[in-house]
């Protein structure tokens, strides 16, 4: 099995892979359940890896109909939006963020449940700096791509699922992967 995590100077070597910066801003909460996100775009825009796009989990790769943030969208809207960023089949994705690996978390994730294979920069955007690749700044050219969903079941947990954990039916183990500042 290959690790889901990659070093910067294995990505850097890469002769075709599409990159992807999953960061969105989360500011300090003020009060317990204030966390008010924004979209990472603009920090994105000043500092990112060579050739990269940002990625929009908070509305593009979200279901803007659930009314709350986060909530996975269908597999073929995220398939649709990934192919908007240069996602294609048959092409390795690498995810990375700069926040600690939470998004590149949530990212790979969402892509793994639909079947596209992805690893997540170990360190983000942070380690590549410290290897001393080069960083770039500024808009991406649009992507083109074509991603087949093929999600697989028993990824995300449901209502019904959580009702069951709740009265005892289920078990479950239940793990945040907030920074224990955060948590």
């Amino acid at each position: 099995m290959t690790s889901p995590l990659i070093r910067a100077a294995e990505l850097a070597a890469l002769p075709d892979v599409t990159v992807l910066d999953a960061t969105v801003e989360l500011a300090a909460p003020r009060f317990d359940g204030d966390h008010a996100a924004a979209s990472g775009h603009a920090g994105w825009e000043r500092e990112h890896l060579p050739g990269s796009r940002h990625a929009d989990l908070l509305h593009e790769l979200s279901d803007p109909d659930a009314g709350h943030h986060f909530a996975h969208p269908s597999p073929e809207r995220l398939a649709a939006a990934l192919g908007g960023l240069g996602v294609s089949d048959g092409t390795p994705v690498v995810v990375y963020d700069r926040a600690g690996g939470l998004w590149a978390a949530r990212l790979w994730w969402l892509l793994d449940w639909i079947g596209v294979p992805a690893r997540v920069l170990d360190g983000g955007l942070a380690a590549w700096r410290a290897a001393g690749l080069p960083v770039a700044s500024g808009p991406a050219d649009p992507g083109h791509g074509t991603v087949t969903p093929r999600p697989r079941a028993g990824r995300w947990v449901t209502l019904r699922d959580l009702s069951g954990f709740l009265d005892g039916t289920n078990a479950a183990t239940v793990t945040c992967a907030l920074n224990p500042p955060a948590y």
